[in-house]
């Protein structure tokens, strides 16, 4: 039965695939299923439909969760311009958390239009048109989102290599940018074209996001 309330999700476009399917039914018997005996009013209606029910909310945010962080990594290893090594060897659930934690530390303003990208599939035109601002502002405000979180799950891969120091600086350190290059031995103009390159070497990652 819980097979088929995962098939309905599926239908209704919460991708996930057997094997996740599996791992969330495990983890609803486990974590929900003794509070369901408890809270279960016969006078209200048939287990069965309580536990299809109860299945459905407790799956939706999951599977939700799990999209929006796998949205994020995949541009990491198929959009970047250099080559990045796959993240498969880092353990899933240590993964996941890291990334939900870096996202949730974005600056307000990156963690909308992250938001916007991701959760409600707004094209980049629309996301300018909501915000006020420009496609390149929104593009810039991705690429950002996508370089603090890749320094926070340490994939320093993500950048060149020349421009990993600024990046961790930047983004890890909490440095403004002409702290930075005052650091790096750097004049303001040279700063400014280094930062340049580092979003636009995230450019092409934050336009995949949202795309299948």
């Amino acid at each position: 039965m819980l097979l088929s309330a995962v098939g309905s999700l599926a239908r209704r476009g919460y991708g996930i695939n057997p094997g996740e399917a599996l791992d969330v039914i495990h983890d609803f018997y486990l974590e929900a299923l003794p509070g369901l005996f408890e809270h279960f009013d016969p006078s209200k209606g048939k287990f069965s439909t309580y536990l299809y029910g109860s299945f459905l909310q407790f799956a939706r945010p999951r599977i939700v969760r799990g999209i929006r962080w796998k949205a994020i990594l995949v541009p990491f290893d198929e959009a970047i311009d250099h080559p990045a090594p796959i993240l498969d060897d880092y353990p899933p659930v240590e993964l996941e958390a890291s990334v939900l934690l870096a996202y949730k530390r974005l600056p307000k303003t990156l963690r909308a239009t992250l938001d916007a990208r991701l959760d409600q599939g707004q094209s980049e035109r629309a996301i300018a048109k909501r915000f006020r601002v420009s496609r390149y502002v929104v593009r810039q405000r991705l690429a950002e989102a996508l370089g603090r979180i890749a320094v926070a799950i340490s994939h320093d891969e993500t950048f060149p290599e020349d421009l990993r120091p600024l990046a961790i600086r930047l983004w890890r350190d909490q440095q403004p940018l002409m702290r930075v290059a005052a650091d790096l031995g750097l004049s303001r103009q040279q700063a400014r074209l280094q930062y340049g390159r580092l979003i636009h070497s995230l450019s092409a990652a934050a336009a995949s996001l949202g795309n299948p």
